[in-house]
């Protein structure tokens, strides 16, 4: 990451904590991360897009530190929730009921500022994945691009999200991904590592890579090995800083 941000950024009237983002290890919980992020790529009254909007975090801390928010989720009852969540707040907020494949339909092309994304994982979601809460309901909907059992269909489904997302933002914005590396049986998929190919054959440029010791984010850990298998836990995420140039 270039030093010379802090001029832009927020965090010119705190040189310390400018000089802890710049770590490659973050610690923390996500509405932390998220908040961090932000301030560090964006400024007052610029847009922030979140393609799989959730629980809605992201669009929730933006409108707090009086950015644009604008969410994309295919969930009523989630849409319901943050709407509720953020009733009295600024609105400085767009939440779309549609999938994120679909962003260009709703969005001029380059007229976004900064993304933040945590895709769903591949078809995981109703699993007990290890060491990790038991996870919600808004992933099961047919439209969503983590809902497929091959991890070569999923990744595809990813490269038209973000192809979708490289359209709307401007040019040298960030597009930041966080993601997980999976284990599904005895295969582990390194996302992190697919996910930059894919990025850079869309158009992105790997910008910066950041590990989130995400812990304080899941529930208690439990072994995953047995007497012939040694098996990790997985505990930390990769905060992906791809740009578009």
């Amino acid at each position: 990451m270039d030093t010379d941000m802090m001029i832009d950024n927020e965090f010119h009237d705190d040189y310390d904590e400018w000089l802890q983002c710049l770590n490659s290890l973050w610690c923390g919980k996500k509405v932390d991360v998220i908040k961090r992020i932000i301030k560090m790529f964006t400024s007052p009254k610029e847009i922030v897009l979140d393609p799989f909007m959730g629980d809605g975090t992201t669009v929730e801390v933006a409108n707090t530190l009086d950015r644009k928010a604008i969410g994309f989720e295919i969930n009523e009852k989630y849409i319901s929730a943050v709407i509720e969540r953020l009733e009295g707040h600024r609105d400085s907020y767009e939440i779309i009921e549609d999938s994120c494949i679909n962003i260009t339909k709703y969005l001029y092309e380059e007229s976004v500022d900064l993304c933040i994304a945590t895709p769903p994982w591949l078809n995981m979601y109703h699993r007990n994945h290890a060491g990790h809460k038991k996870q919600n309901d808004f992933t099961l909907l047919h439209k969503n691009i983590g809902k497929t059992s091959s991890y070569s269909c999923y990744l595809s489904n990813l490269a038209k999200a973000f192809s979708e997302v490289y359209e709307v933002l401007k040019p040298n914005k960030m597009c930041i991904v966080i993601v997980m590396d999976m284990r599904k049986r005895d295969r582990l998929y390194p996302l992190h590592i697919d996910l930059a190919n894919i990025m850079a054959d869309i158009g992105f440029i790997i910008d910066d890579l950041i590990i989130w010791d995400s812990r304080k984010e899941h529930s208690t850990l439990k072994a995953v090995s047995n007497s012939c298998v040694y098996r990790t836990n997985i505990v930390h995420e990769y905060i992906c800083i791809f740009k578009k140039e």
